[in-house]
C-alpha cells in the first residue's frame, strides 16, 4: 500500500482505496476511522486486510498513513470531526465490548492480551470452567460406560466358555459310550447241543 497524505478537504476519503464516503455503496459505508491517536479513516475491509498482512504488532497497530500507533480501532458508519463526539463513540464501543466474553479466553482458558484486552474475562472464565467441567463429566461417564461394557463382555465370554466346556463334555461322553458299545466283545454263544441223530454212534446203531 502506498503512503498517502491526509485529505484537507471536507470530503472524507478512505486512505487505502481512496473512495469518497458519499460514493460508497451502503453496505460498504463502514469505516475503521476512529483510531485513538489520529483522524484518518479507512474502509473496514481494507484496514482488516492491511492489519492481517503485517507480521509485527507494532506495525499492525499503527496507522497506515501517519504511522502513529493506536491501541484501539472503533468501527463506525460515519466520520466524526469533533474530538468530543469521537471520544464518546470510542467509549461507547469499549463499554459494549466489556459485555462480551472474550473468545480467546473461551477457547484456551486464558487471554494473551491480558489486561489490554477489551472483552470480558470474568464471564469468559465462568463459561470456560462450565464447559471444562461438562467435558470432564462426559469423559467420566464415557469411562464408566466403557468399564460396564468391558465387564459385560467379560461375563459373556465366561458364559460362552462355560457353555463350550459343557457341550464338549457331553459330546465326549456320548462318543466314548458308543465306542464302548461297538467294541465290547459279544457274549460267547453256548455250544450247540449234541444231537443224538447226528452222532456217529447213533448212525451205527441204525444200520
Amino acid at each position: 500500500y502506498k503512503r498517502l497524505a491526509a485529505s484537507t478537504s471536507h470530503e472524507q476519503i478512505a486512505q487505502i482505496c481512496r473512495p469518497a464516503s458519499a460514493s460508497l455503496p451502503r453496505r460498504r459505508r463502514r469505516f475503521d476511522d476512529e483510531f485513538d491517536n489520529c483522524d484518518h479513516i479507512f474502509c473496514y475491509e481494507c484496514i482488516v486486510s492491511w492489519k492481517r498482512s503485517k507480521y509485527s504488532n507494532a506495525e499492525s497497530e499503527s496507522c497506515p498513513v501517519c504511522k502513529v500507533r493506536s491501541s484501539f480501532i472503533t468501527p463506525s458508519k460515519q466520520w466524526f470531526d469533533n474530538k468530543d463526539d469521537k471520544y464518546r463513540l470510542v467509549k461507547k464501543h469499549k463499554n459494549h465490548l466489556k459485555t462480551l466474553p472474550c473468545r480467546y479466553y473461551l477457547r484456551h482458558g486464558f487471554c494473551r492480551y491480558s489486561d489490554r484486552c477489551f472483552y470480558d474475562h470474568y464471564e469468559a472464565a465462568k463459561q470456560y470452567k462450565q464447559q471444562h467441567q461438562h467435558s470432564k463429566e462426559r469423559d467420566r461417564d464415557r469411562d464408566r460406560g466403557g468399564d460396564r461394557d468391558r465387564e459385560r463382555d467379560r461375563d459373556r465370554e465366561r458364559d460362552r466358555d462355560r457353555d463350550r466346556d459343557h457341550q464338549g463334555g457331553s459330546h465326549r461322553g456320548s462318543h466314548n459310550g458308543s465306542r464302548a458299545y461297538q467294541h465290547s466283545p459279544s457274549p460267547a454263544s453256548p455250544p450247540p447241543s449234541a444231537s443224538r441223530y447226528s452222532s456217529s454212534r447213533y448212525r451205527e446203531r441204525a444200520y
